[in-house]
């Protein structure tokens, strides 16, 4: 799966506060947490969404694949949110 931000810290502040927390969902501005070959076009060659909405929305909107690729990227975030053991709150977009 993908690449996991926090580590030790969320999991120790999800043991001794079990507070509610949102979660950012990126597809702008961020980096994502499948392997770039996974999602083609959607990331930059850095391996980071394009940080333009407008023109980040054309591509996903435009290329006849980015549904599913933007399904299993979303699905991975979530996977990741849930194995810091953070109770969800809401989900913001980034």
């Amino acid at each position: 799966m993908g690449r996991r931000r926090g580590g030790r810290r969320v999991r120790a502040g999800a043991r001794s506060n079990r507070c509610a927390s949102a979660h950012p969902l990126c597809s702008s501005t961020a980096t994502r947490s499948l392997p770039p070959e996974q999602l083609g076009g959607l990331v930059r060659r850095d391996g980071r969404f394009d940080d333009h909405q407008l023109r980040a929305g054309l591509r996903f909107f435009l290329m006849r694949d980015a549904r599913g690729r933007l399904t299993a990227e979303i699905r991975a975030q979530f996977e990741a949110f849930r194995a810091t053991g953070l109770t969800l709150d809401h989900v913001n977009a980034a």
